[in-house]
């Protein structure tokens, strides 16, 4: 007598069983009330947890803009904050799932490491962008840029000198690893925070766009998943689809467009196409001018190749920070995002965003015009 599983509720079910065993009318309506009651449930709470979702997104866009209002010096604020408690997720998930003992030391050493690194990547900016209005400024970073890489690669031996000190004999491979893992952290976080603050330079635009773009692409592709997703994009990430895929990415290629007419409608002092060269000035110079004519020619190119970016590069950001919580068993990086998880939950498909803007900063956008604004400022002859 062949028998199948029909659900949890009923057991092996007879084939077979005669009609006066069991009315077939009752057992289909009881089988169908069922699932549907699952299935309305089910659908409750995912609408609720995508509004959530989509609530905080919005709420964080919002404080996107209020940070952008305060200026470039706000924004690089920002973008160091957000590095840092990216770090403190990251740090703190791999010491959890480790079997790693005196975690107060690797703690300490993590926190060293990122106050190196971070000395020598947002110091070099400063020496390299800094606005000086006298000429004591000038001569104090004149005198003192020489010698930064001295100092950044002494504080690092200290620090590598200190870790190779203290690891055991027994225990070579976890310590190893924890190292690894710490310079990895940083190739993926802080280099992109930096490259964040060198994108700034360059205009906001460049900061405001892929920001934007990316975030709307997540809820899009997020939006599109949950209502047709039927088929795995990849098997690391099980929760994204095709289907979320290719939506978002078309939706978001189409709503770039859009954007970038409305703030080329109302950005009339030109705030987001100017250079910040010097993170606190804004276009007053024939030359900045000049930058912002040539970028405005290209504007709207620009920002379908940042959607293009953001709908088929970014997303993968984000699978391999799906990718490093697997490894380490835990669903998201923190709770500090309702609905997001932690902050680098929200932020991880920004990772790659930022450093292929970069690139395409670098590769196709600085051109003559921008340079010689660029050492027009930098030359200026603070002495008068």
């Amino acid at each position: 007598m062949q028998k199948f599983v029909l659900s949890e509720e009923f057991s092996k079910i007879n084939h077979n069983i005669k009609d006066e065993e069991m009315n077939p009318n009752a057992y289909i309506r009881n089988l169908l009330s069922k699932h549907i009651y699952r299935s309305f449930t089910l659908t409750l709470t995912d609408y609720l947890e995508f509004i959530l979702r989509v609530f905080m997104g919005i709420f964080l866009l919002l404080l996107l803009y209020i940070v952008f209002i305060f200026g470039p010096i706000s924004i690089a604020i920002g973008a160091l904050a957000v590095e840092t408690i990216c770090f403190l997720e990251v740090i703190n998930i791999y010491l959890n799932t480790t079997k790693l003992q005196s975690k107060w030391f690797f703690k300490s050493l993590a926190a060293y490491f990122y106050l190196v690194i971070n000395y020598f990547l947002f110091v070099s900016l400063i020496i390299d962008k800094s606005a000086c209005i006298d000429k004591v400024c000038y001569m104090l970073f004149d005198y003192y840029s020489p010698y930064h890489i001295n100092i950044s690669f002494i504080t690092y031996l200290i620090g590598f000198i200190c870790f190779i000190i203290n690891i055991p004999i027994d225990n070579t491979v976890d310590y190893l690893l924890f190292f690894s893992c710490l310079h990895t952290i940083f190739i993926v976080i802080s280099i992109p925070a930096h490259l964040a603050i060198v994108n700034l330079l360059y205009g906001r635009l460049w900061i405001l766009i892929p920001l934007l773009l990316t975030n709307i692409n997540d809820i899009l592709a997020y939006t599109f998943g949950k209502l047709f997703g039927k088929t795995p994009l990849i098997k690391i990430s099980p929760k994204k689809t095709w289907e979320g895929f290719i939506g978002g990415a078309v939706f978001t290629v189409i709503l770039a467009h859009f954007i970038a007419k409305f703030i080329a409608k109302y950005d009339l002092e030109n705030s987001f196409f100017c250079p910040e060269t010097e993170l606190n000035e804004k276009c007053i110079s024939v030359q900045d001018e000049l930058v912002v004519a040539a970028l405005k020619d290209q504007y709207y190119m620009h920002v379908i190749v940042m959607s293009l970016l953001a709908s088929f590069i970014a997303p993968f950001g984000g699978i391999f920070a799906s990718a490093f919580k697997r490894a380490c068993r835990v669903k998201n990086f923190s709770n500090i995002v309702p609905g997001h998880g932690g902050l680098l939950d929200r932020y991880d498909c920004q990772i790659v965003m930022i450093v292929c803007v970069n690139v395409y900063i670098r590769t196709f956008v600085r051109d003559d015009a921008a340079e010689f604004a660029y050492l027009s400022r930098k030359h200026v002859n603070f002495w008068t």
